[in-house]
């Protein structure tokens, strides 16, 4: 949707022959090339598409290991995405990039609003009974549970639970891979996002769509997106724009009512109708689907390797602040029946390892 709205604006401003881009994989529950194919038609673009394999990623890794400057668990697809435009001749390129931040795209905008209406429910059960459910929770391999188990444990509010939201460990899967040490500072300073005061204070009389809005904005989108968007499109001497984050249309938008943005029965339809004259019927019907690599498969594959040496007693010798043992069984149970979901965590985990090995090379 989000990139379809900006194709579909250029197109409805004149502009000639546009080109797009599309990475796709062999795995076909990951690739939204028919999708991104029909798209294109529709536009009447210059479609151009570049596979993808486990096999090429494993050979690229030092490449795009080496070209990080801090240590980030996304932003593959976007070096990819952003070498393929550059190869097919564009310097400047436009994403949709803010669409799901600022007309609610996430399940974090109906999630989180649930969790809050049953938060005082939570809070007048006997101690006991939460007790033994948050300790069923922990100890469920399912990403799922595990993060209910931190919403339940930690979060008073829609605020702690949006800051908790992204967090990429569990909390107790996090202290448990700390060296002693490295837990005794992490309980001290507690599950907490250090801007969680500031940013709540700043939301005074927000909403709850503001509120998750502001969250997913401040964090997950300026931290990780935004940045590894700047970083791996300029890797390849590629500008990257991102027009539904433009200033004043954000301010603008951001003092509307919230019920004119967000309908939690079809995702970012208030995105859909107002460029309903730019993008075709088929598209705005289109069911969402998040730009994501088959990680949980090539782990297992092509990336065990990378990963069988990162995990590796010699590798883990550069992060005192770990517990080798326990880092090498949260790869083990990945490796044995893991839950797919779970692929994030170990990435995370192995690309700040290799940052902080390559660290200590240097």
């Amino acid at each position: 949707m989000d990139s379809s709205v900006v194709t579909g604006l250029m197109v409805r401003s004149g502009m000639n022959r546009l080109k797009t881009f599309s990475i796709v994989f062999n795995e076909r529950e990951f690739s939204e090339q028919s999708a991104a194919r029909h798209t294109a038609e529709l536009f009447g673009t210059e479609h151009h598409e570049e596979l993808i394999t486990g096999t090429r990623l494993a050979a690229d890794l030092p490449k795009i290991l080496s070209s990080y400057d801090q240590p980030t668990g996304d932003g593959i697809n976007t070096y990819y995405a952003s070498q393929t435009a550059r190869q097919g001749g564009v310097t400047v390129a436009l994403s949709g990039l803010g669409g799901d931040e600022l007309f609610g795209g996430y399940p974090s905008f109906t999630d989180l609003p649930r969790l809050k209406r049953w938060l005082p429910v939570w809070r007048t059960l006997p101690e006991g009974a939460r007790s033994r459910l948050l300790s069923l929770l922990d100890t469920q391999t399912s990403v799922r549970a595990r993060k209910l188990a931190d919403f339940l444990s930690y979060a008073r509010d829609l605020h702690e639970l949006a800051a908790l939201r992204r967090r990429v460990m569990p909390e107790s899967g996090r202290l448990n891979l700390l060296s002693p040490a490295a837990r005794h500072h992490a309980l001290r300073l507690g599950p907490a996002h250090p801007m969680l005061e500031d940013i709540a204070f700043e939301l005074t009389g927000a909403d709850d769509f503001q509120i998750i809005s502001a969250w997913e904005l401040r964090t997950y989108m300026a931290d990780v997106l935004l940045r590894d968007s700047d970083v791996f499109s300029m890797t390849h001497s590629l500008e990257l724009r991102v027009p539904l984050v433009d200033r004043a249309l954000f301010e603008w938008l951001w003092t509307q009512p919230s019920k004119y943005k967000f309908a939690a029965n079809q995702s970012k339809r208030a995105l859909a109708d107002a460029a309903g004259d730019a993008i075709p019927p088929a598209v705005r019907q289109r069911r969402k689907q998040g730009f994501t690599l088959p990680f949980a498969l090539w782990m297992r594959g092509p990336l065990r390797s990378f990963l069988d040496d990162t995990f590796s007693s010699a590798a883990l010798a550069a992060c005192p602040w770990l517990e080798p043992k326990n880092v090498r069984l949260l790869w083990q149970n990945f490796l044995r029946d893991g839950e797919p979901r779970a692929w994030s965590r170990l990435w995370s985990l192995a690309v700040l390892i290799d940052f902080a090995r390559r660290r200590a090379r240097a």
